[in-house]
């Protein structure tokens, strides 16, 4: 079964990764992402990095999108696929959705792989302020995570603009957000309904569920924090009515 990861308009991720360096343009804005929705409006966001024309092959980085900790799993060589509603600020600009993935480890400071080198779609985005559907697919590398690892996806515009009217560069504006009950952006190149969810898929169902096995788990970070009623992993058990057989806790 496929991974959908959705694309929300605002809110914070949890670690900064370094935005990568094959984006000769970089906004540092980071997101969370999540496989479920977390309703927030559609909104465009928009960067201008060129104030006078830059006739240069270069990628701008818009947005980078940081999961929550993942279980250790192999993510084997597998189709992963991108649907975006895009827009450049002029008709020269010669823009094309370009996006990039790769893990990195729990704290977001060490690339533990890439699984999809920095690549570009083959139609030019929209010359306008609507924003018009644009889709992408690769294949990934197998990457191996480790426990609490991450995975990011940074999403941007690139090109090489030409010579014409207005400023001619890598300025242009990608519509993201995630509103609960929306309906997700098919997989075409001409949709233009801007209340349409913006979307990543991993061809293969990917792991969340992280193993508890007798006597010791592997756990997200934060659960094996302790207060007067035990571990996080533990209140959470209990709150399901499991049984946590804590003999730290015993007396004599």
């Amino acid at each position: 079964m496929p991974t959908r990861f959705y694309l929300p308009a605002s809110g914070a991720a949890e670690v900064s990764p370094a935005i990568n360096a094959a984006w000769e343009h970089q906004n540092v804005v980071r997101r969370p992402t999540s496989t479920t929705k977390s309703n927030t409006a559609n909104a465009f966001t928009s960067y201008a990095p060129d104030s006078a024309d830059h006739i240069v092959d270069a990628d701008a980085h818009f947005v980078q999108f940081v999961s929550s900790a993942l279980p250790a799993q192999t993510i084997a060589a597998q189709v992963v696929k991108i649907q975006a509603q895009c827009d450049e600020n002029a008709g020269g600009n010669d823009l094309l959705l370009t996006w990039l993935i790769y893990a990195v480890n729990n704290a977001g400071d060490t690339v533990r792989g890439t699984l999809l080198a920095i690549q570009r779609d083959g139609l030019e985005v929209d010359n306008g302020a609507s924003g018009i559907n644009r889709g992408d697919s690769g294949t990934t590398a197998e990457v191996v995570l480790q426990a609490n690892d991450r995975l990011v996806f940074e999403i941007g515009l690139g090109g090489l603009p030409t010579q014409g009217p207005g400023t001619q560069g890598h300025n242009g504006s990608i519509r993201f957000g995630d509103a609960t009950g929306s309906t997700d952006l098919p997989e075409d190149d001409t949709d233009a309904n801007s209340t349409k969810a913006p979307w990543l898929e991993f061809a293969n169902a990917l792991n969340f569920s992280f193993a508890v096995a007798a006597g010791s788990a592997v756990l997200p970070q934060g659960y094996g924090e302790h207060n007067r009623y035990g571990t996080r992993f533990q209140r959470w058990l209990l709150k399901r009515g499991s049984v946590v057989n804590d003999r730290s806790r015993r007396t004599a």
